[in-house]
């Protein structure tokens, strides 16, 4: 059993994040040592959890900066915050079932074939791509927000919101280059008949 003193103790002195290494990462922080037993309920239910088919890595490092939060930490965090605030409607699902469920809903399933068999509904890994990655997440925060009413935690200066705001410099610039070029094309067509109308009228008043 893991001693609360001495834990605290630890977290007091680094404002620590508690890393258990489940797959892709969980990340709990711990802010002061008011937080340390609740923290400490969900760490222990995470390690109980743990199905010990390989073993399971616990780190306590120093809290750092945003700015360092990738994609798939901060998507695991939503997966955390969605099981924690969904407990009445969802009591059953926890950070790992929420993670498997929105990609399901978001990336949907393919089959596997081995040999003359066919292993169905095998969802999808998150993507790969930031840019991709942070589409998927995007459309998991708005669904979030709309359908179940969950405010996701997004941290201002996280890589997602980097990557989201450099998305959508590029489509602004896109749209403005093709605006411009419409314009240019609508300019030139209006020249055009202008230039055809004054001719005709110039010809018309030649045979009178």
């Amino acid at each position: 059993m893991i001693r609360v003193s001495c834990l605290a103790l630890m977290i007091q002195l680094l404002l620590a994040f508690v890393e258990t290494d489940m797959t892709q990462g969980d990340y709990v922080k711990v802010s002061s040592t008011n937080e340390v037993e609740e923290k400490l309920r969900h760490l222990e239910s995470r390690i109980r959890g743990w199905n010990y088919q390989s073993p399971l890595a616990i780190k306590l490092m120093p809290f750092s900066d945003p700015t360092s939060l990738s994609q798939d930490a901060l998507f695991n965090i939503w997966c955390r915050e969605l099981a924690d605030q969904m407990k009445k409607k969802a009591p059953d699902a926890d950070a790992e079932a929420w993670k498997l469920w929105l990609k399901h809903k978001f990336l949907g399933t393919y089959a596997v074939k081995v040999g003359r068999e066919t292993i169905e509904g095998q969802v999808y890994a998150t993507p790969k791509g930031k840019a991709k990655m942070a589409q998927f997440m995007h459309s998991v925060l708005v669904y979030a927000d709309d359908k179940l009413r969950v405010r996701l935690s997004v941290p201002r200066n996280s890589e997602y919101v980097k990557v989201r705001e450099n998305e959508q410099a590029k489509e602004s610039k896109q749209k403005a280059k093709k605006e411009a070029n419409h314009t240019a094309g609508s300019g030139k067509g209006s020249s055009a008949t202008a230039k055809t109308g004054s001719s005709k009228g110039e010809q018309q008043i030649g045979l009178l």
